[in-house]
């Protein structure tokens, strides 16, 4: 399913796309808001969307073995709640 889809059938329940559209968009922009700014976010029944970092290390190239050296990284983890993997 893809957002179109999401809001398409927010859209059935509401019966108007547009509203529907705007609700799903600032929906997943405050969830956006939330993880850049380093916070969790939870849903209840459905999970945790929250931040790891990711320290810089030393890596090798595969090809010459040259030692690089690699930035830190932010990734986006998801815990889903029991409920949903039932």
């Amino acid at each position: 399913m893809n957002r179109s889809e999401i809001i398409s059938a927010v859209a059935a329940v509401t019966a108007d796309r547009s509203a529907a559209e705007n609700v799903i968009r600032l929906a997943l922009a405050e969830i956006t808001k939330a993880l850049r700014s380093g916070e969790k976010v939870v849903i209840s029944n459905f999970g945790t969307f929250s931040v790891k970092v990711r320290p810089a290390r030393e890596a090798y190239h595969p090809k010459t073995g040259e030692k690089i050296y690699t930035a830190e990284k932010r990734r986006v983890r998801f815990k889903p709640a029991p409920s949903l993997m039932e």
